[in-house]
C-alpha cells in the first residue's frame, strides 16, 4: 500500500507540473500572437513611412532643381544689369547731347 500511495503522489505531482506547463505554453502562444500582430502593424507603418519618404525626396529634388534654375536666372539678370549699367555710364558720359537724350528715352521705354 505504501508504494501505491507514493506512486499516486508522484503521479499527482507530475500531473500538476504538466498543467502548469500547459498554462505557460498557452500564455506564450497568446503572447506570440500579440507580438505577431504588433510586428504586422509595424511593417505597415514602415511601408507608409517609406512611401512618404520617397515622395518627400522627389519633392526635394524638384525644389532643388527649381532653386538652381532661379540661381542661374539671377546670375543672368545680374550680368545683364551690369552690362546695361556699364553701357548707360558709357553713353551717359558721351559728349553728344542728342545721343544722351535718345539713350535716356530708350531706357524709360524699357
Amino acid at each position: 500500500g505504501q508504494q501505491v500511495l507514493q506512486a499516486a503522489c508522484r503521479w499527482r505531482g507530475l500531473s500538476r507540473a504538466r498543467e502548469r506547463e500547459s498554462e505557460m505554453v498557452g500564455r506564450q502562444e497568446s503572447e506570440l500572437e500579440r507580438l505577431d500582430a504588433e510586428a504586422e502593424d509595424l511593417r505597415e507603418q514602415n511601408a507608409h513611412l517609406l512611401e512618404s519618404l520617397r515622395c518627400t525626396q522627389q519633392e526635394l529634388e524638384v525644389c532643388l532643381s527649381e532653386a538652381e534654375q532661379l540661381r542661374e536666372r539671377e546670375e543672368a539678370y545680374e550680368s545683364s544689369m551690369q552690362k546695361l549699367s556699364e553701357r548707360s555710364a558709357e553713353l551717359g558720359g558721351h559728349a553728344n547731347h542728342k545721343q544722351k537724350i535718345r539713350h535716356l528715352e530708350s531706357l524709360k521705354a524699357d
